[in-house]
């Protein structure tokens, strides 16, 4: 069972083309490597701090859907403000074009905004935000919020939203930097932490410490550079950024090929899996709680873990150890609940309690306690599918009749694989977890996303 985040604040990218075979040197997940490193060496600091950030957040398509939770009469003249500063910073510098700006329906994806007098903000960054309710903040009235705006409201009804659509295109705060300068008081804002920080740029729109407020919404230079070099430069642009390839280019040509591969696995949840593959083949492992009266079962999770994800690819877990406070990787609590995990792959690189596993069966699944070892084991190779991106198989909704498992987690139609009988992901699988073995066609996705170990075999079709 997987419970999905409500945003992740994490981009990926580069041409998984050419990556045929299940042999192939080139795996995703080491296409994400190169993306990253990149972009590590980018002179713009805007993209090289803040690399992993922007491998996923980075929108797919040029085009945007805006829409407004709760428009009004009252508020034409400023969402009209709203329209016209992203038009003239993020679209005329950028190959990005924002469409709709109507009501929002409920099906609609894109940046929702919800006019409310409070504190603007953004619910993630980029396409963390594709749907989300309230996604974005915007205030009209300043009644309660920064009510010196009231004798300027439209001026900073413009440069509030010019810094909010930058959150919402990918692009985190200036001033979280630790080393910032010191004449900069402004607190970090938001969640992003170390892994988000750019370099400082004092005139930029995401500085909170620039003198002119959010750039009085104009785009700085390295604004601009970044943005051609994820976007793509306007037809119209001046200067060299405007690049034959760009980052949302490759990262869309990746999606593409994966979306034309001949395994299900693979092509039915594309988008999925560049968002959650691990970028790196050492996976770290902890145990929130663990205990010397489970250790059996703690050594049969990781048998298991070896038999299956790690025979077969060039995956490496690592530690197996009590979790400290800093550990990212999979953590892991045990737990007599429902088995699960809060999110998909390096959605889970740290949170807390990301992976729960249950050992005593004394509340949830009673007839694991006269097979306990087995239910341990196919459990945790099931779990360890979502824990390196996979999401479950029974959630197809032309699944066969037969199949009467409901779907799980928050996956949705977004998740979906093809129908694989034989599926360690497959609940409707005749054998639970597949015995807690590797499907063939199990065995193919995970070695085109991770690299086949050195000592596998083809899967025999």
């Amino acid at each position: 069972m997987v419970n999905q985040r409500c945003c992740r604040w994490c981009l990926v990218l580069l041409v998984i083309a050419g990556a045929t075979s299940i042999f192939a040197q080139s795996a995703l997940q080491q296409d994400q490597s190169n993306a990253v490193q990149t972009l590590e060496k980018s002179k713009n600091g805007h993209l090289r701090e803040h690399a992993y950030v922007l491998v996923d957040s980075v929108w797919l398509k040029s085009q945007i859907y805006v829409c407004w939770e709760n428009p009004s009469a009252q508020f034409q003249q400023e969402m009209e403000l709203v329209h016209s500063e992203v038009a003239q910073t993020w679209e005329q510098e950028s190959q990005l074009q924002f469409t709709g700006w109507e009501k929002c329906a409920t099906e609609n994806r894109g940046i929702r905004i919800l006019i409310d007098d409070s504190g603007p903000h953004t619910k993630g960054l980029g396409r963390q935000l594709d749907g989300m309710p309230n996604g974005m903040v915007l205030n009209f009235t300043f009644a309660n919020w920064s009510q010196s705006c009231r004798t300027s409201r439209d001026y900073c009804i413009k440069t509030i939203a010019g810094h909010e659509f930058g959150h919402a295109i990918g692009f985190a705060h200036e001033q979280n930097r630790p080393d910032v300068p010191g004449e900069c008081r402004e607190a970090p804002q938001g969640e992003n932490g170390n892994k988000l920080l750019t370099p400082y740029d004092e005139h930029s729109i995401m500085n909170y410490c620039n003198a002119k407020w959010n750039n009085e919404g104009k785009l700085s230079v390295l604004d601009i550079d970044a943005l051609h070099q994820l976007y793509g430069a306007h037809a119209s642009s001046s200067g060299n950024s405007a690049r034959e390839s760009t980052l949302q280019r490759d990262q869309r040509a990746a999606v593409q090929a994966m979306e034309s591969s001949d395994n299900g696995h693979l092509s039915k949840h594309a988008y999925v899996l560049m968002d959650s593959v691990w970028l790196k083949p050492q996976i770290y492992v902890c145990w929130e709680n663990p205990s010397t009266q489970f250790q059996s079962q703690m050594s049969l999770v990781r048998e298991e873990v070896a038999s299956t994800w790690e025979r077969e690819s060039k995956l490496q877990f690592t530690g197996w150890e009590k979790c400290a406070a800093e550990n990212r990787g999979i953590r892991i609590q045990i737990d007599d609940s429902g088995p699960h995990t809060k999110g998909l792959g390096r959605e889970l690189d740290g949170k807390a309690n990301g992976m729960v596993l249950n050992f005593t069966f004394g509340n949830w699944s009673q007839s694991c306690q006269g097979k306990r070892d087995y239910c341990v084991k196919v459990i945790a190779g099931h779990e360890f599918g979502h824990a390196i991106g996979f999401a479950h198989e029974q959630n197809r909704p032309d699944v066969p009749g037969e199949c009467q498992e409901p779907p799980q987690g928050g996956n949705g139609d977004k998740l979906l694989t093809p129908y694989d009988e034989h599926s360690i992901m497959n609940y409707c699988n005749a054998k639970w977890n597949n015995d807690g073995k590797l499907s063939k066609l199990d065995t193919e996705a995970v070695r085109k996303l991770y690299g086949a170990h050195e000592d596998s075999t083809p899967p025999k079709r």
